[in-house]
């Protein structure tokens, strides 16, 4: 099962790698600070009920006692986010298989949960809130992302859609709606390719060796690398084509 699970990254060609436009030119966001107080927050909302991690660090821990390891776990990453590196601990992970569907014989039918150090993703929190602030700051999300962003869904996605054909079929035209299901949408992403658009998107210095240095299939920064990898998809459209994402 592991081997199979390993077998859906995909094998980075660098023979005629892509160049990317650069974005965002006149401002980078290389290097993140947080605070006690942002530490302790997320700290104080975290699940004291789930399970422990490969690190053996228990949730209830680390949420009873908020207020006293905050500075020092705000002072380990600063470290981790200086030097681009991770603690090796984090990037341990318990694997578990998740049937999702079809005969439960069948592997293709299973997807790989990981269970990370739940420090690492207090970590990923802070790093995913400061990204996506960044981002929205200077506007580079397109309209046409309805996913993994905060005030928006599949409900506003699917509103926006029907105003839409709605409209079209009001002035008599026709519309066609087809609808695709990405399947292991993170994993086949390429990490050079992922790395390079990144940058063009303003992350630049140590924070993007950090984003490159830890292992894929995150469930925090995951979802949100990958709408920013995606974001220029709209401008592949054709006369008359709206993807909605």
């Amino acid at each position: 099962m592991n081997e199979y699970f390993a077998s859906v990254f995909t094998a980075e060609n660098l023979v005629n790698f892509p160049l990317f436009d650069q974005v965002i030119k006149d401002k980078d966001l290389s290097l993140l600070q947080c605070s006690p107080e942002d530490v302790s927050k997320i700290l104080s909302k975290l699940k004291p009920r789930e399970s422990p991690r490969p690190d053996s660090i228990h949730p209830m821990i680390l949420k009873e006692c908020a207020g006293t390891l905050a500075s020092s776990l705000c002072d380990v990453f600063h470290a981790s986010f200086a030097s681009s590196m991770l603690p090796y601990n984090w990037k341990l992970a318990d694997i578990t298989p998740l049937h999702k569907k079809g005969a439960k014989n069948d592997r293709k039918n299973y997807r790989p949960v990981s269970l990370t150090s739940v420090v690492y993703k207090v970590c990923e929190m802070i790093v995913r809130q400061q990204l996506v602030q960044f981002w929205i700051t200077n506007e580079v999300f397109i309209p046409e992302l309805f996913g993994f962003l905060k005030g928006k869904s599949c409900v506003s996605q699917l509103l926006s859609s029907f105003h839409d054909w709605a409209s079209e079929r009001n002035k008599g035209f026709t519309t066609d709606y087809v609808f695709l299901d990405l399947s292991k949408t993170f994993e086949p992403v390429p990490h050079e390719r992922r790395s390079t658009k990144i940058h063009a998107y303003g992350i630049q210095g140590p924070l993007l060796s950090w984003l490159g240095s830890f292992l894929t299939n995150r469930t925090v920064l995951g979802p949100i690398l990958f709408l920013i990898y995606i974001n220029d998809i709209s401008l592949c459209q054709t006369q008359n084509s709206l993807p909605m994402i």
